[in-house]
C-alpha cells in the first residue's frame, strides 16, 4: 500500500511484520475456534516472531505511545489516513508529522544485514 515510500530496509521489515500479524491473528482465531492450526504454520509463525523482534522492539523502545500507535496502524494495518484521524483525533498534519518522524527513528536504530537479517544499531 504505502510502504513504497520507506526505505528499502524498512519495507522488508514491515513486509514481515504485517505477515507476521496476519498469521498471529489466524493463529489466535484457530485457538478460539478450536481449529487445527498445521505445524508448518506454527513453524512460519515462530521464524517470523524472530526475525520481526528487532522492529517491533525498536518500535516499543524508541517511539512515544502514540507515534507507535500511528505507524502500526499504518504501516501493518494499512489502515487510511482519514480513519487514523478519526481514531487519534489529530488533524491530517499532525498524523503525516509522527508518521514522518517515526520512520527516520526507525531507519536510524535498524539495519539489515547482507543476509536480510534485521537488527537493533544501538
Amino acid at each position: 500500500m504505502t510502504l513504497n515510500r520507506l526505505p528499502l530496509k524498512l519495507q522488508k521489515a514491515f513486509i514481515d511484520l504485517q505477515e507476521y500479524q496476519k498469521i498471529n491473528s489466524e493463529y489466535i482465531n484457530s485457538i478460539s475456534c478450536d481449529d487445527n492450526f498445521q505445524e508448518w504454520q506454527i513453524n512460519k509463525l515462530i521464524k517470523l516472531h524472530v526475525k520481526t523482534k528487532p522492529l517491533r522492539q525498536a518500535i516499543r523502545k524508541y517511539l512515544a505511545y502514540m507515534d507507535q500507535c500511528i505507524i502500526i496502524l499504518r504501516y501493518i494495518f494499512k489502515m487510511p489516513i482519514k480513519e487514523i484521524m478519526e481514531r487519534t483525533g489529530y488533524c491530517k498534519r499532525s498524523v503525516l508529522y509522527h508518521l514522518s518522524d517515526s520512520i527516520a527513528i526507525l531507519n536510524k536504530h535498524i539495519s539489515i544485514s547482507k543476509k536480510g537479517k534485521i537488527y537493533l544499531r544501538y
